[in-house]
């Protein structure tokens, strides 16, 4: 895969904006265009992602997913993943306790 040119606010790198991508529950969401296939193909299989980041060519880690609390077939989920991109994925997810 070529290396990541979405533009990071963080680091003010990178030249690719953002691109909108439509979530079938949520409206339309701006995605780092470098991962937007690869969240829209989540979205389309029914799994809940809140938040993203493409990593900017390796300058903050893997590109990483956060998954929403109900989502636990991470098989799945990763083999979703590898049909649209080829890199390693970092998911992560906050499940709310009651205690």
């Amino acid at each position: 895969m070529s290396k990541c040119k979405c533009h990071s606010y963080n680091a003010d790198s990178g030249e690719t904006p953002e691109v909108q991508i439509q979530h079938p529950q949520a409206g339309t969401k701006c995605i780092y265009a470098c991962i937007a296939p690869v969240i829209q193909h989540l979205w389309d299989n029914d799994v809940w992602t809140i938040g993203s980041c493409c990593g900017h060519g390796g300058e903050f880690g893997s590109p990483s997913i956060v998954l929403g609390e109900n989502e636990d077939n991470y098989t799945r989920i990763r083999g979703l993943i590898a049909e649209k991109d080829d890199r390693r994925f970092e998911l992560t997810q906050w499940k709310r306790v009651i205690v």
